[in-house]
């Protein structure tokens, strides 16, 4: 019985720290100056792409975002069902 317990409360805790482990902070940075995204990963930056936010004479809206949706896959509702991966 007290092997049970004790396998119980490790396997508690290794549940615990691999949630913790999963939690990482991701930080998507875009330069309107540069027109670069810069991703960081807890504070490292993992990732550098060029990007094209406006054309001249046009301003894109700034501020903090958050994705409303995730796809896999998605097809476009604008260019004949395009997909976009």
């Amino acid at each position: 019985m007290r092997r049970v317990v004790l396998l119980a409360a490790l396997l508690g805790l290794l549940a615990l720290a691999v949630q913790a482990l999963a939690e990482a902070q991701v930080v998507a940075h875009i330069s309107l100056s540069t027109q670069r995204m810069n991703v960081s990963v807890d504070g490292v930056r993992v990732y550098s792409w060029p990007v094209s936010t406006a054309r001249p004479g046009y301003r894109i809206r700034t501020g903090t975002f958050k994705p409303t949706a995730l796809f896999r896959y998605h097809v476009s509702t604008i260019s004949s069902g395009s997909a976009l991966p």
